[in-house]
């Protein structure tokens, strides 16, 4: 995020409320928006990055919990291989060649797996409680984006690659794993 983006929203607020909100607020806020317009526009991708960017607010803010639950969405969202398709609505054509989500793009970055790790270490849950969370966030995300890769399988991928987040994961090919040595 800019930080002009940033100053500017603190300064129109101000103007409007008498206030000024914290550089977090104004960081939660305008990524709220971005949300919300990926959302409306079905670039899965940049929402995918919003989301992202949110679960890292949420942990400066301490709210970890809160941090990982959104942390878990993406890793959820990165399994079912999220698009920018935006510019294809209205183009049926398109839209089934390049998909909004497709098993062909399923990706997990290694640095959000890492983060699901250090945050449910620090929160001390285990396997269960942290799969029970998991299925929280995807559960919600599957019914409401008509998501192709169910919560359990999403979950089985995820708790895979959680042994090993350092190696990375390969895109593609309708499923995740580490790539080969």
């Amino acid at each position: 995020m800019i930080p002009k983006q940033i100053e500017d929203f603190k300064a129109n607020y101000f103007a409007r409320y008498g206030t000024t909100p914290s550089d977090n607020d104004a960081k939660w806020s305008i990524l709220s928006s971005e949300l919300l317009k990926h959302s409306k526009g079905s670039n899965w991708g940049l929402y995918r990055n919003t989301s992202l960017s949110m679960a890292s607010v949420l942990e400066q803010e301490g709210g970890l919990r809160e941090s990982l639950h959104t942390y878990l969405e993406v890793c959820y969202i990165d399994l079912n291989g999220p698009n920018n398709v935006g510019g294809f609505i209205g183009d049926p054509g398109l839209l089934s060649e390049y998909p909004p989500f497709s098993s062909r793009e399923a990706f997990l970055a290694p640095l959000v797996v890492t983060k699901v790790n250090e945050l449910a270490t620090r929160l001390q849950l285990n396997d269960a409680e942290l799969q029970s969370l998991f299925h929280e966030s995807a559960i919600r995300v599957f019914h409401d984006l008509k998501l192709p890769i169910s919560p359990d399988s999403a979950w089985t991928q995820l708790q895979q690659n959680m042994e090993t987040p350092d190696q990375g994961v390969q895109r593609g090919a309708g499923s995740v794993s580490a790539p080969d040595a």
